[in-house]
């Protein structure tokens, strides 16, 4: 893994920008034989407070996503990806911090003839509560709107659509984080999603951590 952060202004508290490259590589050994993936991108993150209460920050991302099987040729891809990412944020205080975001992407498998694409628009909204005493309240919703052109059933299709569907998706989500003593804390998550045609999953989880 290799990953390289040119920076501009990063202590400063009104701009400041960030040009990230990464190159990450692997290769397992399975009961099918070896599986490689490799995955090449460019990232440039920039952020600017507005004022004390208003802030914005953009994010775009360029990159290959690559994956080769020994013995199983449907699951080589070749993805390219481009996408880019707007935030807006709130925050009258030091407690409460409401954030809108925008998010486009696009996927396109460039192995092979069927050249499967994909459109993803992603419209959000997250609020974010912190308190010493109460500890860090967080929720989101997202309505994504994906376009796609080749069928739903293979490894292609779980990487370009994130194990979502076609056409309209929501998910949400809420976490809670809790300090119960100086040396334990306490995290309860939930997320859920609505995929297109299908029913509602939901997912929770409790992580207890002790400090030492």
């Amino acid at each position: 893994a290799f990953r390289n952060t040119l920076s501009f202004n990063r202590n400063s508290t009104v701009f400041g920008m960030d040009l990230t490259w990464q190159d990450n590589r692997s290769k397992s050994i399975l009961t099918s034989g070896f599986e490689s993936r490799q995955l090449q991108s460019f990232i440039n993150n920039i952020r600017w407070n507005i004022t004390r209460v208003y802030s914005m920050s953009i994010n775009n991302e360029n990159g290959q996503k690559d994956n080769q099987s020994e013995y199983f040729s449907n699951r080589d891809y070749s993805i390219r990806f481009y996408s880019v990412e707007p935030k807006f944020s709130i925050q009258p205080g030091i407690s409460f911090r409401t954030t809108l975001l925008y998010e486009y992407l696009k996927k396109e498998n460039k192995l092979g003839d069927a050249g499967e694409k994909t459109d993803k628009h992603t419209a959000g909204l997250e609020l974010k509560y912190s308190s010493v005493k109460r500890g860090i309240f967080t929720a989101k919703f997202s309505l994504i709107e994906i376009q796609y052109n080749g069928p739903e059933n293979t490894p292609v299709a779980y990487e370009v659509l994130e194990g979502l569907k076609k056409g309209r998706n929501y998910t949400w989500g809420v976490s809670i984080q809790r300090t119960l003593s100086n040396s334990i804390q306490v995290n309860l998550n939930y997320e859920g999603r609505k995929p297109e045609g299908t029913a509602i999953i939901h997912t929770g989880g409790v992580q207890a951590r002790a400090f030492f």
